[in-house]
């Protein structure tokens, strides 16, 4: 009877909560946020690794930047959005210098391959560290079609990994430097494949306990509304400044892997693998302390306050070249749903060019040339 009532509260509580959405206030329309236990934190800086949601993640970061006019760490080049990638992280190399002009930045989370002493070189001492993992098995075969290897090998990925050659090959020399396994690893700074081939548990217990210690928040895909809501209490924001929409997401599915395969990726993930279980138990612990039922009523509440926003701001998707998914927003909306409408759909490209165009006009003496000697990028995601 009382594991009832507690149901109906839980219930109640979220559809008062959907009620009340029709309210507005001045700077978060429409929606009055669950409490939050800190203040808001303006310095932040993502890890985005490939094929995990990173993107969804983004835009949300890269809203809040424009909406609360947060400094965003850009490329030296131009025509980049990532900040050296695949080369680890130098703030001298890679990084805009806006310092001269009094500014620091806020927010880091464009593409890098980390770099744990260049990084808070840059940013301040009181800067959260948050990144994301995905499903190892999942997140190689999604970066496998998304770029395409499986034409560049003439093969599925059943086929690729149980052809040794090409396993090695991949192995050996990583496809435009940075592309291969343990993807997750390398965007973390590591060489997943060497420490995989000659490292011992030790050393990679070792290497996955630095993560732990550098990183507050290790969100994880496959619960990512969970990961959304340890977010916003970690950081002190509101709930519609973690609501985002899947981006650069593909909407073609790929061959199921059969089960020689999956064990074949799993053992050259080897280093991933152990990433992924680390982080997806931690998860597990701070949502137990976060609290069961909190966490049930405030995923639920972000569902349903995502859910409103889709209502609102979609008016149809249509899918790009390279398959992906991509919004058109809808028009007839109030001036201030309008706005959060177009940053909700924007791709990150657009979302970073006007960040840098914010930058430029604080301070137009770093603005940088418009070409570049620089090898072409791969343009992950």
């Amino acid at each position: 009877m009382l594991r009832g009532w507690k149901a109906f509260l839980l219930t109640f509580g979220v559809a008062l909560l959907a009620v009340l959405g029709i309210l507005s206030s001045k700077k978060h329309s429409l929606w009055p946020s669950p409490p939050v236990t800190r203040e808001p934190q303006r310095d932040v800086f993502f890890l985005k690794t490939h094929k995990t949601a990173g993107s969804s993640v983004l835009n949300l970061l890269l809203r809040r930047a424009d909406s609360e006019g947060l400094n965003l760490a850009l490329p030296k080049d131009a025509s980049s959005h990532m900040m050296g990638y695949p080369r680890s992280f130098s703030p001298q190399e890679h990084m805009l210098n806006y310092s001269q002009c009094g500014l620091r930045p806020n927010l880091m989370a464009l593409h890098m391959r980390f770099n744990e002493t260049g990084v808070k070189e840059v940013m301040p001492p009181d800067t959260m560290y948050v990144t994301i993992l995905r499903r190892p098995t999942d997140a190689f075969a999604s970066l496998f079609y998304y770029f395409e290897l499986h034409n560049i090998y003439d093969a599925n990925l059943t086929a690729f990994l149980k052809q040794p050659f090409f396993v090695q090959t991949v192995r050996d020399s990583r496809l435009h430097g940075s592309l291969g396994f343990n993807q997750m690893a390398f965007d973390l700074g590591v060489d997943g494949d060497d420490m995989a081939d000659r490292g011992s548990i030790d050393e990679i217990s070792r290497f996955v306990q630095s993560v732990d210690r550098c990183f507050q928040l290790v969100m994880i895909a496959e619960r990512f509304t969970e990961s959304l809501v340890l977010l916003r209490d970690l950081l002190g924001w509101q709930l519609d400044d973690v609501v985002t929409f899947k981006h650069n997401v593909r909407l073609h599915r790929y061959p199921t892997l059969d089960e020689e395969a999956v064990s074949i990726l799993e053992k050259a993930n080897r280093v991933d693998e152990a990433l992924y279980r680390h982080f997806a138990a931690k998860l597990d612990r701070q949502i137990e302390e976060f609290g069961r039922g909190r966490m049930e009523a405030e995923a639920a509440a972000l569902e349903s306050r995502t859910a409103f926003w889709y209502r609102r701001c979609v008016d149809s998707v249509r899918v790009s070249k390279v398959a992906v998914i991509e919004y058109s927003p809808l028009t007839n909306v109030s001036k201030i749903e309008q706005r959060m409408c177009r940053l909700l759909t924007t791709p990150e490209q657009a979302l970073v060019k006007k960040a840098r165009q914010r930058l430029f006009a604080l301070c137009p003496q770093v603005s940088p040339p418009t070409t570049t000697t620089a090898t072409p990028e791969h343009r992950p995601r």
